[in-house]
This record gives C-alpha cells, structure tokens and sequence, in this order.
C-alpha cells in the first residue's frame, strides 16, 4: 500500500528528471553558465563569454523565443537537480571540474579575435 501512495511522487521526480536533461547545444551552454554560477565564479568576462555563446547558438539554429525559454528551464531545473544531488560537500569537485571548465571556456570566447 505505501508504494502506491509513493508511486505519483516518484512518477513526478521521474518527470522532473528527464525534463532536465541536457540535450541541446544552448541547454548545454546555460547548464554551464548555471553551474559558474552556483560555483561563484562568474564575472563580466564570463558573462560576456556565456552570452556571445548563446547568441551564436540562437541564431546558427535560427531558434525561436519559445525554444530559447524551455531550453532556459531545463537548463536552469538540470542545474537545480544536481546541485541538491551533490549534497553540502559534493558540490566541490562538481564546482572545480565542471564549473571551472565552463568559466574558462566562456572567458576564451572574449579574447577570440
């Protein structure tokens, strides 16, 4: 009887999941930009990077408004998920490997002549 009680809170957490994946080009660059975020290591330089990056996704795939804000929400709710995934501690490693990744790529996109 308790899996039934649990079973439309584990269909919404299986929603919530799959709702955050990443799986475009722009996903993946506000996923990043997200994460250097929630890291703390955004700056002018990193944002400039970050939004010459999506600009460029938007118009090489000729997106729409309305792509450009699901392809926000998942992006943002993928960063949401895995930040509470990593726990008090975890999010270290996710900090110093992805998010440090992500913060020197978007400053490379500034200085690209």
């Amino acid at each position: 009887m308790t899996c039934l009680r649990l079973a439309p809170a584990l269909a919404l957490l299986a929603s919530s999941a799959a709702l955050a994946d990443v799986t475009t080009p722009l996903e993946r660059a506000m996923y990043d930009y997200g994460v250097v975020e929630y890291c703390g290591l955004a700056d002018q330089s990193v944002w400039d990077g970050y939004r010459r990056e999506a600009l460029a996704i938007i118009a090489s795939e000729r997106m729409g408004q309305e792509q450009v804000k699901r392809s926000s929400f998942n992006a943002a709710l993928a960063v949401d998920l895995e930040a509470g995934d990593r726990g008090l501690g975890g999010y270290r490693i996710w900090c110093r490997n992805e998010g440090v990744t992500a913060a020197t790529r978007f400053r490379a996109r500034v200085v690209e002549p």
